[in-house]
């Protein structure tokens, strides 16, 4: 189920779907028992200022707001990060094509060294460019190099 590697757990390919699944059903259940629980604290504030002012039905339009307004929030967010993110593999793209073009052919290590990417990146993305038909793979004295 479970693999221990150096200092943390990895969860093997079928349960780490699982797992996540888990960890949303598990936000999900908590979100809504913040709403429930905000949506009770504004029924009972907005109970006795009924009896104090004719303003009251205003904390129930605060109170219906409010959640809307952090949720919207968070979503723009999360929106940012990810254009954010996309941007980053753009210019990291950017990078190893000029790179490639300065150096000829790229190994992964060398490609890091290059750019701004560590290792493991720059073998993701020529990786990924390779398989997409942009460059060519070859293998000399057991390493592989990409070319454009």
């Amino acid at each position: 189920m479970y693999e221990e590697q150096g200092t943390g757990l990895k969860v093997r390919n079928g349960n780490l779907e699982i797992a996540r699944l888990n960890a949303k059903v598990a936000s999900i259940k908590l979100s809504i028992r913040a709403l429930l629980g905000w949506g009770a604290a504004i029924l009972l504030i907005s109970g006795p200022l009924s009896a104090l002012t004719h303003l009251w039905w205003l904390v129930l339009i605060f109170g219906a707001i409010l959640p809307l307004a952090v949720g919207a929030g968070s979503r723009l967010s999360g929106l940012a990060q990810t254009r954010a993110r996309l941007a980053a593999e753009a210019d990291g793209e950017k990078e190893l094509l000029l790179a490639l073009e300065r150096c000829g052919s790229l190994t992964p290590a060398r490609a890091a060294i290059e750019t701004s990417l560590n290792v493991s990146e720059a073998d993701r993305l020529l990786g990924e460019l390779a398989a997409a038909g942009y460059l060519e793979v070859r293998v000399e004295d057991g390493r592989i190099t990409y070319t454009l």
